[in-house]
């Protein structure tokens, strides 16, 4: 790129992410002329925040255990029209497909417009039933947009049979890509009234027959090593097999939630173990302090989890990946032990 930044701009760019988009389009058993290149998830958010037809009074459908961003995308995005944000509840315990249908069903309004979800919840790790979500937003003529900052690499994704009309994913988590790789699935009915955040050369370029992408990718100068890298990143995975490596992390995280219920003598937040995948939401005991404890469990332990309030609960979430083991949750669950004995709070 350096040697020749005009020839690889001008044509070497188009022709390799080209190739990215064809082994992503086959990962993720999506159309190729379907998928856009981005540096993450919220960069896809806002362009389908501006881009969504939206009027005064319409209504946005959010869970409550949606990303604090996405929150603020949609809520930002409310105000500039006139339209409402609201909230379908997240039924407790987590993770009843039925009980999740349902809850968003009784949400729905004349006003309806837009139903915003994610597809693994960043807070709670929950797997939302994205296809069942889906398919009764169509039924009801709602536009569905899916928040995947965790799916790609926690799970076989096929954005086909999602059948969602915005798909917003991120490649740099668990599909152990590069930061800055990231993607946006649009259904063809929306290619013509996509809008890019940012105007610039590929702006022009759509008028001429172009694809609906071309405005989002041809922005100024820009590194794409993080997307060249996504084809790595493939490659890294078959070597280690992957899907073997997260079934793994899975059951260790279900075995350490049953050693979890018996320190704390809190039960599961979660209706099933088949609710989550590699993250896992544990409830600490009231009156705890979570970020106090979660600072304490760096500091002295070298370990790190995320703190967080989360329906009326104080919680910690900890992450199992390729390169954790179960040594690492053993020294996480003694880091606890010890913090908690401290009385913490």
């Amino acid at each position: 790129m350096e040697l020749n930044p005009t020839e690889f701009f001008l044509e070497k760019k188009p022709q390799l992410l080209d190739h990215i988009r064809n082994l992503l389009a086959q990962e993720l058993d999506a159309d190729f002329g379907d998928l856009a290149l981005l540096e993450n998830a919220t960069t896809a958010m806002n362009i389908v925040a501006r881009s969504v037809p939206l009027q005064p009074d319409d209504e946005i459908l959010l869970s409550t255990h949606e990303y604090g961003s996405v929150k603020k995308i949609w809520q930002n995005r409310a105000q500039t029209v006139g339209a409402k944000v609201c909230y379908f509840p997240m039924p407790s315990p987590w993770g009843d497909e039925e009980a999740i249908l349902q809850s968003v069903s009784k949400q729905l309004t004349a006003k309806t417009r837009l139903l915003v979800f994610d597809h693994i919840v960043a807070g709670s790790g929950v797997v939302l039933p994205a296809q069942k979500l889906c398919a009764w937003a169509r039924a009801n003529d709602i536009l569905t947009v899916i928040d995947g900052a965790h799916s790609a690499g926690q799970l076989d994704v096929s954005l086909e049979s999602i059948s969602a009309d915005f798909y917003c994913g991120n490649l740099h988590k668990w599909f152990l890509a590069p930061k800055s790789a990231g993607f946006l699935h649009v259904n063809k009915a929306h290619h013509a009234s996509l809008e890019s955040t940012i105007v610039s050369w590929g702006w022009e370029e759509r008028k001429s027959g172009k694809p609906f992408y071309t405005p989002l990718e041809i922005q100024g100068t820009k590194d794409i090593s993080a997307l060249l890298a996504v084809e790595a990143a493939l490659e890294f995975q078959d070597e280690v097999g992957l899907r073997d490596i997260r079934d793994y992390c899975h059951l260790a995280l279900e075995h350490f939630q049953a050693s979890w219920t018996d320190l704390t003598k809190i039960p599961s937040l979660y209706s099933k173990h088949q609710a989550y995948r590699q993250m896992l939401a544990l409830p600490l005991p009231e009156g705890k302090d979570a970020l106090l404890i979660r600072n304490q469990l760096s500091r002295d332990f070298a370990v790190e989890v995320a703190a967080f309030e989360l329906d009326s609960r104080t919680l910690v979430r900890i992450s199992m990946q390729i390169y954790n083991s179960e040594d690492d949750l053993e020294a996480f669950r003694k880091g606890v032990e010890e913090v908690l004995g401290e009385g913490a709070s």
